[in-house]
């Protein structure tokens, strides 16, 4: 499929730097592996920034975060170490940080949603104003959020359950 950064396609392998941006077209998705650890999939007909990816000098610390500004993108983040701050992804209405989990975020609308799948994501409200501290809530595994256009976040609810599964046969 079609996957680029910034104006060129982009390579199996390929290093991305920090503040590069990802656009996959309607038939393109991507896997990208930060320096953490943590692993990204784009889905089609998205549009994210890697913000950072880094080693910190000096220290065995690492920093990473994504920005995503359009469609969707599934995270495996890598449980972070005591004192580092984990992955964060942000969206025009949210930012969502992790120590350690497995969830969803998508940008449609508008509005971005974040279903949790394993562990927990701690997110908070983009809305003017508002501060990042004090604005945290945690949502646990088997449950979403969503933020409106103004960055106001709904109260978490549970996921749907998956259709149940019939024995098959050997």
């Amino acid at each position: 499929g079609t996957v680029r950064s910034g104006a060129a396609p982009v390579a199996r392998g390929q290093a991305l730097p920090e503040g590069a941006d990802l656009v996959t077209g309607d038939d393109g998705q991507v896997s990208v592996r930060l320096v953490d650890g943590t692993l990204l999939q784009l889905r089609r007909a998205s549009r994210a920034r890697l913000e950072e990816s880094r080693q910190i000098p000096g220290a065995a610390h690492t920093r990473s975060s994504v920005r995503l500004e359009q469609g969707q993108v599934e995270v495996q983040a890598q449980p972070a170490r005591r004192g580092e701050p984990g992955f964060r992804i942000g969206t025009p209405q949210g930012v969502l940080g992790v120590r350690g989990t497995v969830f969803r975020v998508a940008v449609d609308a508008g509005r971005t949603r974040g279903e949790v799948l394993e562990g927990v994501v701690g997110v908070s409200a983009a809305a003017p104003g508002a501060s990042a501290a004090g604005n945290e809530q945690r949502v646990d595994a088997g449950f979403v959020t969503v933020f409106d256009a103004g960055g106001r976040r709904a109260p978490p609810s549970r996921l749907l359950a998956g259709p149940a599964q019939p024995a098959l046969p050997a």
